[in-house]
């Protein structure tokens, strides 16, 4: 299920709301000696609002903070007090929530909330607000998560056939700890590429959070994809493994070309080498090359260029040309490049055929170049860090320089085609104004080539939320790779208002900082306006058990009154984010040791193992080892590309494995850092999104928009539910077919974590989507107010 935000204001007038904050269905007023239910006889401050905003998920077991602020006369305190118990249970049976506090006016609060381990479930939370003159009472009805477990599953190979043996493995544990799940109850399940169950078992994982099985194919099954499911109920995770007939190949066949990336009109000139496992060349081979054109957007075949033909001499080698042709717009369509593929099929003398499908890109320029805003915001009226990276249409970096017409910047990229610039775009340019703007790039690298490109910022933030909100908040980390035990320092600047916001009563109160882990909010603190101009102003102790990528989200708070009247603090009114990777202070270093290079049939080898800790401390380790005939990958190459990108984004997962996969160990620390930035400015955690996900009317779009999409979706399967009978349950059958459909279960959802309903309406033909919206509680019927009151119908 997705992450759900949501905001909750409580108050005696619905006038006092404002966007961003439900009103509950039920609120209960007392007085000094009234209990719960009785009549008020002295009324809660009318000019007094209180916010109290709940993590995206409440975990049990977990410390995360709430945010609360108060809204109203200026100088006024509220006290607050909090209490939990399961549903179902009295109010006499409750627990405290936090130690209460007074609160006042233009302030914000986090108190951290630690539910007991074995709260699970859902739960009644009571928060009350109490001044002299009253109290008042709102309870929340919330569910409360199990903490979230992080599985690895592996297989032995990645291919296997029918009649073999299928050896399992997974591993286990809680990412926020980093501690195994030991112990701990598991269902383990396979499917065929039909959805069937074949084989299902429960078992225990043992104390360092493994589980190991075998599982035995028929010899007679179907062909394709097989789903392994690890379930720890509510965590499970998912792994295919393939099953398939074949043979691996009796030769080698190894293609290079002269260019590694071709431009219109360029020749290619093509080796082809055979050689047997046994080592001996393959001569007299009959040899094909099909050059194969796919369209870049469908990755389907687009067109045959040439087919070349020949035979291999007495080296097994065989060479051939091809120039390509001039104009090639049918084969780019919008796009800057497109793949072709060398398609060899070589058939020997005895007539064994292999083939192999190397694969290069073509491209409209002999440079492609990226500007990356730091976070991937830039942000007016302060300093931003724009990285520049540059590579050759083939991915290998490009040394070169880049130069910037409209800024009058010249950036000198190094040997990872790498570079960076600073630049402060105006305070008081405006939303359309500011991401319309294009920048005219120049680039030279070591060969001569001189491309001239655009540069469109708005191409950047497509993908980072809603377009027309400017950030006014500037994050940065002052160093995006952290030992174990360095603090996290952040460098925090915010923009001056723009002049068409000096007339606004509003005013920048100050900024809260939150340390994320998997999305989940483990650190909070509050930094005041004034504290943050100074330089130790943001300097966060991590705990020791935080370690793997973290994201730190800042938040502007906004006072939304005048001054010597109302005042008070909008939520989250802006946000700003950074990324930064912590070490860990016992990472572990194996390192595989063979008693040789090569090995001939039948002889025995050794392998020394040895894991170190970087602490120095001692230990068992558990290891799995695997060997597998490399010969297999090159059956499914799309497989061993799927999963390095899964080795390498799968994140947390063996600490700091992600790390040595993004750098080389022979590059400076300072080199590293520079790279690990660049990294993270490419996939930036969206700060817009986020922001705007804890207001109800971003909400209301939100829902609104996957409800458009599912009923495009219904509407292009409509034929299909009603022949097979399914057109009463569309949204199930979209989630059970979601490879087809493309459908997560997100996206079932509402941004208040309500399920989307599938009503019929007038007829079998007829029907509605709904949104339960705020509340919780759906009633289609009523069509006059069906946003407010509350639902949302499509």
């Amino acid at each position: 299920m997705m992450a759900r935000t949501r905001a909750f204001a409580f108050c005696m007038a619905v006038a006092l709301l404002s966007a961003g904050l439900l009103v509950p269905p039920a609120v209960a007023q007392e007085g000094g000696d009234g209990g719960a239910g009785a009549e008020a006889r002295t009324p809660f401050d009318r000019t007094l609002r209180v916010q109290v905003q709940l993590p995206p998920r409440l975990y049990a077991g977990v410390a995360q903070p709430l945010h609360c602020a108060v809204e109203g006369s200026r100088g006024r305190t509220v006290a607050l007090s909090g209490s939990v118990r399961r549903a179902g249970q009295r109010r006499a049976e409750r627990q405290p929530l936090f130690e209460p506090f007074e609160l006042s006016v233009d302030r914000v609060a986090l108190p951290r909330v630690e539910l007991a381990a074995d709260l699970v479930g859902e739960v009644v939370l009571e928060i009350e607000a109490r001044t002299g003159d009253g109290i008042q009472r709102m309870e929340l009805r919330e569910t409360v998560y199990a903490p979230p477990l992080a599985t690895s599953i592996v297989t032995d190979k990645p291919l296997y056939q029918p009649g073999q043996t299928v050896h399992i493995r997974s591993l286990s544990f809680d990412p926020l700890s980093m501690e195994a799940a030991a112990e701990r109850e598991a269902t383990v399940e396979i499917r065929n590429p039909q959805g069937i169950l074949i084989w299902r078992t429960r078992a225990h994982t043992d104390e360092y959070g493994l589980l190991s099985h075998t599982f035995r194919l028929a010899s007679e099954v179907p062909t394709g994809a097989y789903e392994i499911r690890v379930a720890m109920p509510p965590n499970e995770e998912t792994q295919t493994f393939f099953v398939r007939e074949y043979q691996l190949p009796k030769y080698i066949i190894d293609v290079e070309t002269n260019q590694g990336f071709f431009l219109p009109d360029d020749e290619m000139r093509i080796s082809v080498r055979a050689t047997y496992a046994f080592g001996e060349p393959v001569r007299n081979a009959k040899t094909e090359i099909r050059l194969v054109a796919f369209d870049p957007q469908t990755q389907r075949e687009s067109g045959r260029l040439a087919t070349l033909t020949g035979t291999t001499d007495d080296d097994g080698e065989w060479r051939a040309r091809f120039s390509l042709p001039r104009e090639m717009d049918e084969y780019f369509g919008e796009a800057s490049q497109f793949p072709l593929s060398l398609r060899v099929v070589m058939t020997d003398p005895g007539g064994l055929t292999e083939i192999a499908s190397p694969v290069k890109r073509v491209a409209r320029e002999p440079l492609a170049v990226q500007l990356l805003p730091e976070n991937g915001v830039l942000v007016p009226g302060v300093e931003n860090r724009v990285f520049v990276a540059v590579s050759y249409p083939d991915g290998a970096p490009a040394p070169s320089t880049v130069e910037i017409t409209q800024l009058n910047e010249m950036v000198e990229t190094d040997e990872l085609g790498l570079g960076e610039f600073r630049f402060t775009p105006a305070a008081d340019q405006q939303g359309a104004e500011f991401f319309e703007q294009e920048w005219e790039l120049a680039l030279t690298d070591e060969l001569g080539h001189r491309p001239e490109l655009e540069w469109s910022y708005e191409r950047q933030v497509a993908d980072g939320g809603p377009r027309a909100e400017l950030r006014r908040v500037r994050l940065r980390a002052r160093e995006a790779l952290l030992d174990a035990d360095a603090p996290l320092a952040l460098e925090l600047a915010s923009a001056a208002p723009a002049e068409e916001e000096e007339e606004r009563p509003e005013r920048t109160l100050g900024y809260t900082v939150e340390v994320r882990k998997l999305g989940t909010t483990v650190l909070a603190q509050e930094i005041s306006a004034e504290d943050a101009r100074a330089d130790d102003a943001l300097v966060i102790e991590v705990p020791e058990r935080l370690v793997g990528q973290l994201d730190v989200v800042v938040h502007e708070l906004r006072s939304a009154g005048e001054d010597g009247g109302e005042a008070g603090v909008t939520l989250h009114a802006n946000a700003a984010a950074a990324s930064v990777y912590r070490a860990s202070a016992d990472a572990l270093d194996v390192r595989i040791t063979p008693n040789a290079v090569e090995f001939r049939p039948g002889e025995a080898g050794r392998i020394e193992f040895r894991a170190t800790r970087r602490s120095g401390r001692s230990g068992p380790v558990v290891l799995g080892v695997d060997i597998v005939d490399t010969a297999l990958f090159g059956l499914i190459p799309e497989e061993r590309e799927r999963l390095d990108l899964v080795l390498l984004l799968r994140r947390n997962l063996f600490d700091d494995t992600l790390l040595e996969r993004f750098t080389d160990e022979s590059l400076s620390a300072e080199r590293r850092e520079h790279l690990f930035r660049v990294l993270v400015s490419r996939h930036p955690l969206h700060a817009a999104e986020l922001t705007h996900r804890d207001s109800a009317t971003h909400a209301q779009e939100v829902t609104q928009e996957r409800i458009r999409n599912l009923r495009g979706l219904i509407s292009r399967y409509r034929s299909y539910f009603h022949y097979r009978g399914q057109y009463r349950e569309p949204l199930t059958w979209l989630l059970d077919n979601a490879e087809r459909t493309g459908l997560s279960e997100d996206e079932l959802y509402d941004a208040w974590g309500n399920r989307i309903l599938f009503l019929e309406s007038y007829g079998e033909h007829s029907w509605v989507l709904v949104s339960p919206g705020p509340s919780g509680e759906t009633n289609p019927e009523n069509e006059d107010d069906p946003v407010n009151d509350d639902n949302i119908i499509g």
